[in-house]
């Protein structure tokens, strides 16, 4: 998905305040071809809304899901990790070379003999600008 080109769509928010805001151009010709019931998660990033909320919850700051994120995760998902990260906080994930797991960790996907990746990324306050 390219985010650098950006379309305006004038928005309500809860609070009934008018808003406009910049929407990649890519999300909204995904949104004009939905169909009903089509996952728009997975049309998106290929990952079901279901698989990128685990994989989001298994990384995410756990005081507050929109603060920047330092975490750990297998390499065999690294690219569900950084497609969560992405669609529920805007940053962009970066991975880094840890260790070789030792022991099982099954919240986290992980296996004796797996890689371990370092996961970092800036969170939501940061992408939006907050």
């Amino acid at each position: 998905m390219d985010t650098t080109k950006t379309t305006p769509v004038q928005m309500t928010s809860e609070e009934g305040v008018e808003l406009t805001v910049m929407v990649p151009t890519d999300v909204i010709s995904i949104l004009s071809t939905l169909q009903p019931g089509e996952d728009f998660a997975m049309k998106l990033t290929g990952f079901s809304q279901e698989q990128l909320q685990s994989a989001f919850t298994s990384v995410q700051n756990k005081e507050n899901w929109k603060f920047s994120i330092l975490s750990f995760c297998a390499e065999k998902d690294q690219n569900l990790i950084s497609r969560a990260i992405e669609y529920f906080t805007g940053s962009v994930a970066s991975f880094e070379f840890l260790s070789v797991a030792v022991i099982d960790q099954p919240e986290k996907n992980i296996l004796v003999g797996d890689r371990i990746l370092v996961v970092r990324a800036a969170g939501y306050y940061s992408a939006c600008g907050a």
